[in-house]
C-alpha cells in the first residue's frame, strides 16, 4: 500500500534522525585530523607532538566508534581495545575485542578493566589516550574498590537496577565504589593527554553520568551516594561492606573522587558527540524542510 505524503514525511524525519545519531558518523563528524593536528571541536592537539596513542572504545556502540577513528591516529596507536556487550562485538582492524557483562557486570568486566587500567598507566607525558564511550560503559568498565569487592559490588548493582533508580543516582554510587569511574581512568592515565568522545544515552547529556564518567570530574560526593540509596529504600538491603565504605567516605576518612579543578585532570578534555539532543535536532531540521 502506497504511503500518504504525511507518512513519507514522517519516515524521512525518522531516517534523518537515526542517521544523525549513528555512532560512527558522530565520531567522524567531531574527530578529524587536519593541518597536522588532531581536532575534536575546539580542541586541537599537534600530531607531531604525540608519541603514542592508546584507544579505548567502551559500550554497545564501541565497534562503530572504533571504526571511525581516522587513519592518521590509528598509525600512531600503541594499543586499541574494544570493550562491548556480549553479542555486540565485531572485529575492527587494529583493535582487540573484549566482551563483558551488561547490564550487570561480570568477571569479564573485571578482567578487562584491570587490563585497561594497566595499559593506560603505562602512557607517558607525550602520549594521548583516546576514549570512546557509549551506552553500557559503566557495566562493561567495572572494577570495585578492594574494600567492597566483586561479589558485593555486583549485588549492589542488582539492587539498584531492581529498585528502578535513575542512571544519575546509580552512577553517583558507582563512582564512589569504583577504581575506574568518576574520573579515575583519566587519573590513571596522567600525565598523558586524554581526549574523550561520548555518545550519550542519558537525559541531559551530562558527561559525569555517561558511562560512569571515567575521564571527567565527578561533582557528586559520598553523601549523595548514601542519600540516593536511602531514597531508593535499599540502604539496609545492600551489602554491609558498601554501607561501611560509603559511611567512611562520608565521614571524610576516604578520599573523594576527582572534582572539578583537580590538577590531575588538567590535560583531560571530553565532549558529547551525539545522543538524544542530536537526534531531536536532526528531526527538527528535517521537519522544517518537508
Amino acid at each position: 500500500m502506497a504511503r500518504t505524503p504525511l507518512a513519507e514525511d514522517l519516515v524521512a524525519i525518522y531516517r534523518d534522525a537515526l542517521e544523525a545519531a549513528h555512532a560512527g558518523k558522530a565520531v567522524e563528524a567531531r574527530l578529524q585530523v587536519s593541518s597536522g593536528a588532531i581536532r575534536a571541536g575546539r580542541r586541537a592537539i599537534a600530531l607531531d607532538r604525540v608519541e603514542d596513542v592508546g584507544v579505548i572504545a567502551v559500550g554497545k556502540a564501541a565497534p562503530a566508534m572504533a571504526e571511525a577513528v581516522p587513519e592518521a591516529i590509528k598509525k600512531k596507536m600503541s594499543f586499541g581495545l574494544i570493550v562491548t556487550k556480549e553479542g555486540y562485538g565485531r572485529n575492527v582492524p587494529g583493535f582487540e575485542l573484549r566482551e563483558a557483562g551488561h547490564p550487570v557486570p561480570d568477571r569479564r568486566s573485571l578482567r578487562v578493566t584491570d587490563e585497561v587500567m594497566e595499559l593506560v598507566s603505562e602512557l607517558g607525558e607525550e602520549d594521548l589516550l583516546l576514549v570512546l564511550i557509549s551506552g553500557g560503559a559503566s557495566s562493561l568498565l567495572f572494577s570495585p574498590v578492594v574494600e567492597v569487592g566483586f561479589n558485593d559490588s555486583v549485588e549492589l548493582n542488582q539492587h539498584m537496577l531492581d529498585a528502578g533508580m535513575e542512571i544519575a543516582q546509580i552512577n553517583s554510587v558507582r563512582s564512589h565504589v569504583s577504581r575506574v569511574a568518576g574520573g579515575r581512568l583519566a587519573v590513571a592515565a596522567a600525565p598523558a593527554s586524554v581526549l574523550t568522545l561520548a555518545l550519550s544515552d542519558v537525559v541531559g547529556d551530562k558527561l559525569p553520568v555517561i558511562g560512569g564518567g571515567p575521564t571527567v570530574a565527578d561533582p557528586s560526593r559520598y553523601k549523595d551516594a548514601v542519600l540516593a540509596l536511602q531514597k531508593a529504600r535499599i540502604w539496609e538491603r545492600i551489602p554491609a561492606s558498601v554501607r561501611e565504605y560509603l559511611d567512611a567516605g562520608n565521614r571524610g576518612e576516604i578520599a573523594e573522587s576527582p572534582k572539578p579543578g583537580d590538577p590531575r585532570l588538567s590535560r583531560a578534555f571530553a565532549a558529547v558527540v551525539g545522543g538524544p539532543r542530536t537526534l531531536l535536532r536532526a528531526a527538527a531540521d528535517r521537519k522544517s524542510v518537508v
